[in-house]
């Protein structure tokens, strides 16, 4: 027993193992309107310390647009992380898949998020 125990306390000190994390815990998705022209939900997710975003853009205007969009991600230390988003044309109605990535920065440790056109 007291050998297992050492194992077990060994392998949970280790700095030289890496394993992919991914955050399970369902994430509750987040809805923003920009400018009367697009409504976005998007959703965050930490792979492998690396805050992962999947949105959805739907264009609420009454004309086409053009979806593109600078994403910027601050954490509690005041760090700036930016993302672009660049999609094609939308017509009025339309919904749009998309994802991008902050690198080096789990999506625990954002506390927000801005979008700009």
């Amino acid at each position: 027993m007291r050998i297992l125990l050492i194992i077990l306390l060994l392998a949970s000190c280790s700095k030289d193992v890496k394993v992919p994390f991914v955050n399970k815990e369902p994430v509750k998705p987040i809805n923003i309107i920009i400018e009367n022209e697009f409504d976005i939900t998007y959703s965050l997710l930490t792979v492998n310390e690396n805050c992962q975003v999947s949105m959805q853009i739907k264009n609420i205007s009454k004309e086409e647009k053009r979806n593109s969009f600078t994403a910027e991600a601050y954490s509690f230390g005041e760090k700036k992380f930016e993302s672009f988003v660049v999609e094609r044309r939308s017509k009025p109605g339309e919904v749009i898949n998309s994802e991008s990535r902050f690198n080096k920065i789990e999506c625990g440790n954002i506390k927000k998020i801005n979008f700009y056109k």
